[in-house]
């Protein structure tokens, strides 16, 4: 609920002197998130938080523009694919255009982008996986922005992910369980199209090393929170405000 989400930030304001937050909702509703950076605004409440969000069709410039407006520095997208096919796949109901418009819009209001990316999602194929590479190391645009991050993941089958609950629709045809000593949370797993689990890993490395020739890991790249403090302060000189001590 906005009014809420307001009174409690304005308490921990008051309270304990906080001025910058980060909302972990995995994904910002569109209709609460205008109704609450408008209750931000009118009360005044000189705040600078970040989210995370999807590339939806309907989140529009409007609504980007009143979160930057509500001190909103930084959004976190959760792409995990550029190549149309497998977003399909993976059920994202997001659209390559989408991506691109919402992209460029944040850039051009100011608000910092965050984009987790996925190799080896079972059939993805690796034309597939570098479409995804490219479209951050080629994009000069996203990634030469102020705050911009990337961060590539390598697919881990985990017993709770929903792939779990028919894996064979997803193209794996074989799940092996780790050994009884080993502590990792992932299974082992053959798939029937697409790279391999061993292929995947590989081609991940590369990915990693393309993403982080053009986005240096300090301090975006290597923690949100510290990163967040970085663009706090960066856009406060920028008009003048002064710095508490220390920060």
């Amino acid at each position: 609920e906005p009014g809420r989400t307001v009174e409690e930030l304005e308490w921990l304001k008051q309270r304990y002197g906080a001025q910058r937050f980060f909302f972990t909702d995995e994904c910002f509703a569109l209709s609460p998130t205008k109704r609450l950076c408008q209750q931000i605004i009118d009360k005044k409440l000189d705040i600078k938080w970040t989210c995370e969000m999807r590339f939806e069709k309907h989140l529009s410039r409007e609504l980007l523009a009143s979160m930057r407006d509500a001190g909103c520095l930084k959004i976190v997208f959760g792409l995990e694919s550029f190549n149309q096919r497998v977003m399909d796949f993976m059920k994202k109901g997001i659209k390559q255009e989408w991506v691109r418009r919402i992209a460029d819009d944040c850039v051009d209001l100011g608000i910092a982008v965050h984009c987790y990316i996925i190799v080896g999602f079972p059939t993805e194929k690796e034309e597939e996986a570098r479409e995804t590479m490219n479209f951050i190391v080629e994009n000069k645009r996203l990634h030469g922005s102020y705050g911009f991050s990337c961060q590539p993941c390598l697919f881990d089958l985990e017993k709770e992910a929903p792939i779990m609950s028919d894996p064979g629709s997803y193209g794996i045809r074989r799940i092996m369980r780790p050994s009884a000593e080993d502590l990792s949370l992932g299974f082992f797993y053959e798939v029937s199209e697409g790279m391999t689990p061993d292929e995947a890993e590989r081609l991940y490395q590369h990915v990693y090393e393309k993403v982080s020739e053009v986005v240096c890991e300090l301090p975006f790249n290597y923690s949100m929170a510290d990163g967040l403090l970085y663009i706090a302060r960066a856009k406060a000189q920028e008009v003048g405000v002064p710095q508490p001590a220390g920060s």
